[in-house]
């Protein structure tokens, strides 16, 4: 039977509900002919196995393995007795005290419910220390998701800080984005005021060549060797020189 046993734990259909369901009826039929001493070689690793089972998510599976503690055989003399509880209890108490609070399903709460009475009978003494090590572990639980729920909230302030002050920036509302732009009109005028200086120096009206084409066309008609007086002079010369005598 302990190679069985270790069998169906091994390899245990986990993403099979209704394989589960058929998988259990079997190992209840095998737990009630197994003794004490085979039941030793394989406790932590069955016990492990039932918690994970009464932890599914599917209500059939918890609600099937909530069945063995119907099993006066299993209860009495088998796994689930009072011999066995120092070991099972502390391994399924806190998946029995969330199915019997918080399960949607009635028949489920009601056989988790009915589980703790059954070990709360066994060993008030025992039950307690359970009890009160699943509150102390709740709290720490409860304390370590405060701190990184306060973690995150500070993370989340400093990156919507971040955000807005660099939409601000964007948008000119940051203070350093003014004052840039502030003097940026003083930089833009002195830069205008030289260009126009710069193209002053260099129009055509104070240019040295412009100015000397401009005395040539107002000395004008007969005063320059090239003006229109001088060439109409050449030619009537030329005229007189072809007259005949």
């Amino acid at each position: 039977a302990v190679p069985i046993l270790k069998g169906l734990v091994k390899y245990w259909p986990w993403s099979s509900s209704a394989k589960q369901v058929l998988l259990m009826n079997e190992l209840e039929e095998i737990l009630e002919l197994l003794g004490h001493e085979p039941l030793l070689l394989v406790r932590d690793h069955l016990f492990d196995l039932i918690k994970k089972c009464l932890s599914s998510d599917h209500f059939q599976v918890t609600e099937r393995t909530l069945f063995l503690w119907n099993n006066d055989q299993l209860v009495n003399h088998g796994c689930l007795s009072k011999a066995h509880a120092p070991a099972l209890l502390p391994v399924i108490y806190h998946a029995l005290v969330e199915k019997s609070e918080k399960h949607w399903n009635a028949t489920v709460e009601s056989l988790a419910t009915n589980v703790l009475k059954v070990y709360q009978d066994f060993d008030i003494k025992m039950f307690n220390q359970c009890k009160e090590k699943a509150e102390e572990l709740a709290a720490e639980a409860l304390r370590l998701e405060t701190e990184r729920q306060s973690q995150w909230d500070q993370i989340n302030a400093l990156a919507d800080k971040i955000l807005a002050q660099q939409a601000a920036a964007a948008e000119g509302d940051d203070p350093s984005s003014k004052a840039t732009k502030a003097k940026a009109p003083k930089h833009s005028d002195d830069a205008a005021a030289a260009q126009a200086a710069a193209a002053g120096d260099d129009s055509p009206a104070s240019s040295p060549d412009v100015r000397d084409d401009d005395e040539r066309q107002e000395r004008g008609g007969g005063l320059l060797p090239n003006g229109p007086a001088a060439a109409s002079s050449n030619k009537s010369i030329d005229d007189d020189a072809a007259t005949p005598t």
